[in-house]
């Protein structure tokens, strides 16, 4: 009987507390890095690059938030020691999206200010590389063999380029060859020449600087097609230039079409 009656005056107290309010949905912001370089799913800009390449764009998508809300753009530039600064902001409701051109890796972050509470997204980086240009020091003239040579105009901020100067080059030759007087297609591999000569480094201006190669061709009497392509490796978590990890810099061949080597 009391056990009952313990029950039951239980169940009357719950009948008696008001409703609660269903739990208000936390607004969520995502984030993604894209360029018009992208390597495995990396966006990279280049340096002194054309206007498509040298700027990548920030952009989500806003959900769970009433109306329009302030969407604040952070930047944090590689070695990532300091705290990320306010870059950019913009009113928005479902969609934003950033333009940005960094000058070393830059890892960006979002965050959206909307009632009761601010919402951070996650983290994405775009990523940096060398731009640089090629001219003919010296043609190919001479047969059976001829000695080509070609000076490599490289260009990087200021302050990155003393860093990537002293960097060790690979450099990769192709070679096509026609019986006939009209020169063949290019070739479709590249393969890394060892014994391919490359200067030392030496600096124009406070971002460029210019090394020269040299390397040799056995044409015969042929018609001939050749591309060459130098690369130096990618240490981005040293230095903040180029992509995470290794990207076939130094490996026996290359495809000629090949979009980045580092």
């Amino acid at each position: 009987m009391i056990a009952a009656c313990t029950v039951a005056g239980s169940l009357l107290a719950a009948a008696g507390l008001p409703a609660l309010a269903a739990p208000t949905a936390v607004p969520a912001i995502t984030i993604a890095a894209s360029a018009k370089t992208d390597v495995g799913g990396d966006a990279l800009v280049v340096y002194r690059g054309g206007r498509k390449y040298r700027v990548a764009s920030i952009s989500g998508d806003i959900s769970g938030a009433t109306g329009k809300n302030v969407v604040k753009l952070y930047a944090q530039p590689f070695p990532y020691d300091r705290a990320a600064r306010l870059i950019g902001s913009a009113s928005e409701a479902t969609r934003y999206s950033f333009n940005v051109k960094p000058t070393i890796a830059t890892r960006y972050h979002v965050v959206l200010d909307t009632s009761p509470r601010a919402v951070t997204s996650a983290t994405a980086t775009v990523y940096i590389s060398a731009n640089s240009r090629v001219a003919t020091k010296r043609n190919c003239v001479s047969t059976p063999v001829c000695h080509p040579a070609y000076r490599v105009y490289v260009f990087l901020p200021r302050a990155l380029i003393g860093r990537y100067m002293s960097k060790h080059w690979y450099v990769y030759v192709g070679l096509r060859l026609s019986a006939t007087s009209n020169p063949p297609r290019g070739p479709k591999w590249l393969y890394l020449d060892k014994h391919a000569a490359v200067s030392g480094p030496r600096r124009i201006s406070p971002d460029e600087y210019e090394r020269t190669v040299r390397f040799s061709l056995r044409i015969g009497s042929k018609s001939a097609t050749w591309l060459f392509l130098a690369c130096a490796r990618d240490s981005e978590a040293r230095d903040g230039i180029g992509l995470p990890g290794r990207h076939d810099c130094g490996v026996h061949r290359v495809r000629a079409n090949v979009s980045y080597l580092g």
